[in-house]
Order: structure tokens, then C-alpha cells, then sequence
């Protein structure tokens, strides 16, 4: 009976690894093209077999996302390759994500940060690999899946990361019920799962010091994805101070003071991203600069 169970879950594995091992850029089409009957619930963005990404609506009780924004892949994926977790009893510490996940996954969260709404956040679901089965019993090399899943938004600044399940099991769950594995996001109000925590760079913090599933970064070169300034800039009819305490002279645009304020923000960024200013102080200089709008 053990060995049937087994053969079931070797083949399992390799139909789910079929699509891991084939893990392409996110497309329109594949969201739509991909198995229907694994669809998460929202607005799916890219899917293949059980691993997707989706808009979904955030919960009403929690305040607005500042949202879309524009992020390239590269800033998406050097994000998550910075992320490791560690588990409870263990002295060592393993990447989150895989390179075959990162090169599917990061683009089509840069496509979801952009497309995303204030009351939106972005959810996932991406499957790694193990290490090698040591009871094969098929001469190729079976590595047993594992699912991860997590939450993104972006607001004040930073990046959020709320995970749901961490490199976890799933073949028997499919071996008792016949069914895919459930797909739970991260959570605001609980902690999905626990016995492991996310650790990385500096700049990493817990919004919630109880809790290191939830994980948030500043990310510096974020810019709305949707520009708020019109195309044609218009000369404002009382002209505010600039950074100086100094009155603009007659004749400066609104798109010089934006240019200026938004080159005052990306410094002010930059030094929180590097740790030279405190949490606190990144705040009030934002406030401060904010003011001359």
C-alpha cells in the first residue's frame, strides 16, 4: 500500500513540476489559457497549474494602498532574492524563493503593483523544489514540491510582504483528498502558519513586531504609475515658497517646484534606505517637504 501511495505522489510531483520546470513571463493569455479549475478568487494576472497571481480586494477595515505604482521586475525580483526564512530549531536560513520562481514571479508582481488599485492588493501563490527524494523509486530525479504563498501592497513608502504558507507540503493533502492544495494569502489579522520567520537586508522591518511573517522595505524609486501632473504645466496663481524659505520668481512653473520636491523626496528616501536617518525622521522630512506643494 506504502509503495502505491508513493508511485501516486511521484507522479503527482512530476505533472505540478511540469509546469515549475516551464515558468514562463507572465502573459494576458496565460492567465487565461492556464487550468481554470486552479483559478484563485480576483483578477488573475498570470497562472500556471497551481501557482498564480491575482488583484483581489483588501479588507475594508484597513487603510488605502498607494497604488499602482510603477516598479520594474528587477527592483521586484531583487526585493524577494534579499528575503530568507529560517524555521523553528533549525540554525541555518534558506532563500524564500528560487531562481525559477523569481524569473516568473517578479514580473508579474511589478504588472500587479501597477495595475492595482488603492482598495487592491496583490496575492500569489508560486511552487520550489525540495531536496532530492531519497527514496526514489524512479531512476530521475524526483524533488518533492513545495508551495509557498503571500501577500503584496505598497504603502507609505514601503513595500509590504505578508506570507500565507512557507515552503510547504502538499502531496499528501492530494493523496488524501484528490483535491489541489488550498492557497491561503497573508493575512493582516492573524498569522496564517507558524514556525518559521522572514529575515534580510537592512532596511527590513516588522510592521508588527509579533509577527515575522509580515515583512516591509523601503523602496526608493517607486513612482506612481499614473503621472499626477498635466502634460502641459501650468504657471500656479500664488506661487509658494521653495526648499529655501525663498518666494519662486515670477515666470517658475509648476513642473520645476514638482521636479524639485520630488528630487527633495528620492534624497530623503535614499537616506532612509541606507539606514542614516531614523523611521521617525523619514517621516517628518516627508511631511515637511510634502508641505510646499
Amino acid at each position: 500500500m506504502n509503495a502505491v501511495f508513493r508511485c501516486s505522489a511521484l507522479l503527482f510531483s512530476l505533472s505540478l513540476l511540469s509546469a515549475c520546470s516551464t515558468l514562463h513571463t507572465p502573459t494576458e493569455q496565460s492567465a487565461e489559457t492556464d487550468n481554470a479549475a486552479m483559478s484563485p478568487a480576483g483578477s488573475a494576472l498570470w497562472q500556471s497549474g497551481i501557482q498564480f497571481v491575482v488583484l483581489q480586494p483588501k479588507p475594508s477595515d484597513t487603510p488605502a494602498n498607494q497604488q499602482p505604482q510603477a516598479f520594474s521586475a528587477d527592483q521586484v525580483r531583487a526585493i524577494l532574492d534579499s528575503l530568507r526564512v529560517s524555521k523553528d530549531g533549525e540554525d541555518d536560513s534558506r532563500p524564500v524563493f528560487t531562481s525559477t520562481a523569481l524569473a516568473a514571479l517578479s514580473p508579474a508582481l511589478a504588472k500587479g503593483l501597477a495595475k492595482a488599485g488603492p482598495d487592491q492588493d496583490i496575492a500569489f501563490a508560486v511552487t520550489t523544489r525540495a531536496q532530492s527524494n531519497q527514496h526514489q523509486m524512479l531512476l530521475i530525479d524526483v524533488r518533492e514540491p513545495l508551495l509557498t504563498t503571500g501577500l503584496v501592497f505598497y504603502r507609505e513608502g514601503r513595500l509590504n510582504l505578508i506570507f500565507g504558507k512557507m515552503h510547504t507540503t502538499f502531496e499528501a493533502h492530494y493523496l488524501n483528498t484528490g483535491q489541489p492544495p488550498p492557497t491561503p494569502a497573508g493575512q493582516r489579522s492573524r498569522r496564517i502558519q507558524n514556525g518559521w520567520q522572514i529575515t534580510g537586508e537592512a532596511g527590513l522591518t516588522y510592521p508588527r513586531p509579533d509577527r515575522h511573517d509580515w515583512v516591509s522595505m523601503p523602496v526608493s524609486s517607486a513612482t506612481p504609475a499614473t503621472p499626477a501632473t498635466p502634460a502641459t504645466p501650468a504657471t500656479p496663481a500664488h506661487p509658494a515658497s521653495n526648499h529655501s524659505g525663498q518666494t519662486p520668481e515670477p515666470g517658475t512653473t509648476f513642473d520645476r517646484r514638482y521636479q524639485d520636491i520630488a528630487q527633495r523626496l528620492r534624497v530623503v528616501d535614499k537616506l532612509h534606505a541606507k539606514g542614516l536617518i531614523t523611521d521617525q525622521e523619514y517621516r517628518d522630512k516627508r511631511r515637511q517637504i510634502l508641505k510646499g506643494l
